[in-house]
């Protein structure tokens, strides 16, 4: 609700975009939000035994988060692996997990089972954001060059070291001197 009250207000008064205003009210909010849900976390709860279920029952989520984005992409235009790179894309998670697992904390009865579970969850939630986010990530970063084509082209290799994507500086660019020629 802030943000849009935030973009209404950045629309409204032009002097900065809507981008802008979000990612400074990001900058505040993701710090709170993972701070709050990490205060909660029962450490305890992490055991071997947990931790392999918990991974195996990511992966097959993962699979079927996988499958459900290529399916909702296959009757597009896109190319196949287009499509592939589309559900890659939607396997990272972690704001809303986040949000989640605390909610089911925050509903709950303390020293009651539920409360029990509510840790589970939110344990489960955080496991998650730890997994799937950086392995989307870097699934995305390593797929790309090989699964985005633009008219015969690759899209040009990511430069690890730098985090920069030569492409990407490159549309950048092009959309700066097109901005400067319609000014003239």
């Amino acid at each position: 609700i802030i943000m849009s009250l935030t973009a209404v207000k950045g629309w409204r008064g032009g002097d900065a975009t809507v981008s802008e205003m979000v990612d400074w009210l990001w900058w505040i909010g993701e710090p709170l939000l993972f701070g709050l849900v990490g205060r909660d976390i029962d450490l305890t709860l992490i055991t071997w035994d947990f931790l392999w279920r918990a991974l195996v029952v990511i992966s097959i989520s993962i699979l079927f988060r996988l499958a459900a984005a290529l399916l909702s992409v296959s009757f597009t235009t896109l190319t196949l692996k287009e499509r592939v790179f589309a559900a890659c894309s939607w396997a990272p998670k972690a704001t809303v997990q986040a949000a989640i697992g605390s909610y089911a904390l925050g509903q709950t009865v303390e020293g009651s089972e539920e409360r029990e579970w509510a840790g589970t969850i939110l344990t489960m939630a955080v496991i998650v954001i730890l997994v799937s986010a950086p392995l989307g990530s870097l699934l995305m970063v390593f797929s790309a060059p090989w699964l985005l084509h633009k008219k015969g082209q690759r899209v040009a290799e990511v430069d690890i070291n730098e985090g920069t994507n030569t492409r990407c500086a490159e549309r950048e660019e092009k959309e700066r001197n097109y901005k400067e020629s319609e000014s003239v």
